[in-house]
């Protein structure tokens, strides 16, 4: 690392003579990644207000940015993959940080969009006021920005940059637990699905949404109760946690709501108001009694502006922002500190949480299971490129999640009608953890719907090093043709498995007879590969195992026999 410290000039102002500005900046090892953050010291007791910040601003050149560059979720895109710049910051939400605009000092640059000037600055405030005596301390410290710089135009070796900076940077992203979505939190309920995941190889539960969960209670003897069923669970080894609604698009009255401009309430409950201490307060009391091992934060803070100016953490508009963001970052990071695993659907990846959802639309889950099969597999080819698959959530509606019954659910259709199946090959062949959302797992009444679960569990545990490494995109899915993702590890001292193709076929009538080439250059392997029949759907027909020779490009000419509705691996060594 390397810190820089700046102090005024002797024309400042007396009010600034005892400022303190350092940058700092960090290399790692291994990636061309480069950190930026800032921090103002006053120690003096003359207040000082930071009324804006710009973390970074880099001039680049056309072809750095790739000519029709733009920004999306926070993070600036090379138009057509041409541009070898990727810059993001930890701050995401409130109108984003990154930011492209026009190069003033070039008149001459016609070529693409023009946006030449590549920006990281707070969209609002941060209105601090640093001071020995200043509403927000003596000291303030910026998110950082984060600066990736690629060797090539090449769309998945990009997107191989970006997620080893997120395993580099990040490595809690690369937990990827088995984990149910659990609808009934009763005692019984809890204890039957405990069961239920000990028995086919399950890993965790998340009390869900709608199950009655309440985090926020007070109540010694409800307190009590779920700490017992906390207890059991651990007792067969399940880890346990729970979801609650934070703050976006939840009001609380009493004072604890945003306000817009008009003062009235705004759609969300403010992250620094003093509602906000109690209500921190009584999430970590009730994760401290109960023992819970992770947390689901849905709405947590994304980007809500308030007017409130007798709120106890912020003191303007133009504050509410940054003090909201950074009291949620405070309790992800006491969250950590406990080893506890978060769900957020927000990216705040660099400050502590788990997984987000990989991106998909809620309503996506009241089609029509296939139509949702299909487009799940689209979701995640395309979330992947940016992704580490185990950084981002789906799921599957065992039971009734958006409407559309019963089409849309495994249950009542049945665990054996083919889509459960489906499902369960997709999404440990994808190395995807969805939400699994319902109360149970298999029918103990069909057996066989336990041998299902089991089935795919013990796969993912088989090749759960390959299946974790990173993935390759062959064909994405359109729901009538073949589609193929190739999961890679290099590492020989990793895996024995250098490769697992994962080959699905979704039409529901044609069996598909052909051959597939295969890129196994990110393997690691260089002449020979030996390739061998793993786990399908359906009916098992037997293994086989094959030596086949590399082209000269590193690829392979697979022979695949697809019949309708399957999903077939291929474990490459």
């Amino acid at each position: 690392s390397l810190e820089l410290l700046f102090g005024p000039p002797p024309s400042a102002s007396p009010a600034h003579q005892a400022l303190v500005v350092t940058v700092v900046y960090e290399i790692y090892s291994g990636i061309p990644v480069l950190a930026k953050w800032s921090q103002l010291a006053n120690p003096s007791t003359t207040t000082v207000t930071l009324n804006a910040l710009t973390t970074e601003l880099l001039h680049l050149t056309n072809e750095a940015l790739g000519y029709w560059p733009a920004v999306t979720n926070g993070a600036i895109t090379a138009g057509s993959v041409t541009g070898r710049v990727h810059m993001q910051s930890e701050f995401s939400r409130g109108g984003d940080t990154t930011s492209l605009q026009p190069d003033s000092r070039c008149g001459t640059c016609v070529q693409g969009n023009g946006l030449l000037s590549l920006n990281s600055s707070y969209p609002l405030g941060p209105a601090a006021q640093i001071g020995v005596a200043g509403f927000h301390g003596s000291q303030f410290t910026s998110y950082y920005t984060y600066l990736l710089l690629h060797d090539t135009d090449d769309r998945e070796r990009q997107g191989l940059a970006v997620r080893k900076m997120y395993r580099t940077l990040a490595p809690q992203v690369t937990e990827n637990p088995v984990f149910m979505h659990l609808t009934n939190t009763s005692g019984p309920g809890v204890r039957a699905a405990v069961d239920q995941c000990k028995l086919v190889g399950f890993e965790m539960i998340i009390m869900s949404f709608g199950s009655g969960l309440d985090m926020e209670s007070s109540d010694p003897a409800y307190i009590s109760q779920v700490a017992e069923s906390v207890s059991y669970a651990h007792s067969q080894g399940i880890e346990i946690g729970g979801y609650n609604l934070m703050s976006s698009s939840r009001t609380v009255g009493g004072g604890g709501d945003c306000l817009g401009p008009d003062g009235k309430p705004d759609g969300a409950s403010c992250l620094a108001s003093s509602w906000s201490d109690g209500y921190f307060s009584r999430i970590q009391n009730f994760i401290t009694k109960t023992g819970f091992d992770m947390i689901e934060t849905d709405g947590p803070y994304e980007g809500a502006k308030c007017s409130n100016a007798s709120h106890a953490h912020h003191s303007s508009t133009a504050d509410s922002q940054w003090t909201q963001y950074e009291r949620n970052m405070d309790f992800y990071a006491w969250a950590r500190q406990r080893g506890m695993y978060i769900h957020a659907p927000d990216p705040y990846y660099m400050r502590g949480i788990n997984k987000d959802g990989m991106g998909y639309v809620e309503t996506n889950w009241n089609l029509p299971l296939w139509e949702q099969i299909s487009l799940a597999r689209q979701n995640m080819y395309d979330g992947t490129f940016s992704k580490v698959p185990s950084q981002g959530w789906m799921f599957v509606p065992i039971v009734q999640y958006h409407g559309g019954w019963p089409e849309c659910c495994i249950e009542p259709a049945g665990f054996m009608g083919g889509q459960w199946e489906f499902y369960l090959a997709m999404y440990f062949g994808m190395g995807v953890s969805p939400c699994y959302r319902g109360y149970r797992l298999f029918d103990p009444a069909v057996p066989a719907s336990r041998a299902l679960v089991q089935k795919w569990t013990a796969a993912n545990r088989a090749y759960r090093t390959v299946l974790h490494a990173d993935l390759i995109h062959l064909m994405r899915s359109d729901g009538n043709q073949l589609d193929a993702v190739l999961h890679v590890q290099p590492n020989p001292a990793q895996s024995r498995e250098r490769g697992l193709l994962v080959v699905f076929n979704q039409h529901p009538l044609n069996t598909v007879n052909t051959t597939i080439r295969v890129p196994l250059y990110y393997t690691g392997l260089s002449s020979v590969a030996n390739v061998t029949k793993g786990p399908a759907t359906g009916v098992d027909t037997g293994s086989w195992s094959r030596v086949m020779e590399l082209a000269r490009d590193w690829s392979i000419e697979l022979p695949v026999l697809m019949p309708p509705h399957t999903v077939q691996w291929f474990v490459i060594s």
